[in-house]
């Protein structure tokens, strides 16, 4: 009788054990065996996020200096290619998107001066490399990046001159960042990112209110940016 009831409780323990081998070493038993997720193969998706950033306006005149801090929403498109190799997962990717960042300042000291940057669309075309945990991919990436701004500059109105000039410049300049794809099915793929971006110096004429005085502006922006893309 004890022999009995110790075989019983034997079985109780490893039965269980036995049928997770089983379903593990055979699709013909409970659900059928899954595939891991690969990562290899064209994207396309959409997303959009918030920025933020920096442009200083200097002058060609003896006018003080002063810093807009462009704000605000943007969005569009992405599309890339992934490849991967065991855990290592390495694309090229490129974006473009409208955009509404703008900022302005206003400077009373000496003979005054104003001006205002505003980020109308960017893009981008980036490496990207990351490590791959079933369906996690962390990543950086990094490349060069597109922007096309419009600036104005001049004197306060009220210093009896009149305000303002403007001009616009289509910049070239590198960006980096770091990100998370997370694999919510096979194809559906959501995203979330950091990138910084500096592109660099714009240069040019207020026009037609200040002819023959020349802004030079410095701009970087700071975006995070969420998106969701379809996996092929």
């Amino acid at each position: 009788m004890k022999l009995a009831l110790s075989l019983s409780l034997l079985l109780a323990t490893l039965a269980p054990a036995a049928a997770a081998d089983l379903s593990e070493a055979s699709p013909d038993y409970g659900k059928p065996a899954v595939a891991p997720l690969q990562w290899s193969g064209p994207y396309v998706g959409i997303g959009g996020g918030y920025g933020w950033g920096s442009t200083s306006h200097s002058f060609s005149l003896p006018a003080p200096s002063g810093n807009s801090d462009p704000k605000g929403g943007l969005g569009g498109a992405y599309a890339g290619y992934n490849y991967q190799m065991g855990r290592v997962v390495a694309g090229l990717e490129a974006d473009v998107e409208a955009a509404d960042l703008s900022g302005s300042f206003s400077n009373a000291s000496g003979l005054t001066s104003t001006g205002s940057s505003r980020l109308n669309w960017d893009a981008s075309v980036r490496a990207r490399f990351g490590a791959a945990f079933g369906p996690s991919l962390p990543y950086l990436t990094g490349g060069v990046a597109f922007a096309g701004y419009k600036f104005t500059g001049g004197p306060l109105p009220s210093s009896g001159f009149a305000c303002c000039g403007s001009y616009s410049s289509t910049l070239t300049g590198w960006t980096i960042g770091a990100g998370w794809d997370y694999a919510f099915t096979r194809h559906l793929v959501g995203r979330i990112e950091y990138r910084y971006t500096d592109y660099g110096k714009a240069h040019g004429e207020l026009l037609p209110a200040q002819p023959g005085i020349f802004m030079t502006t410095s701009n970087t922006t700071s975006v995070v940016r969420v998106g969701m893309s379809y996996k092929y």
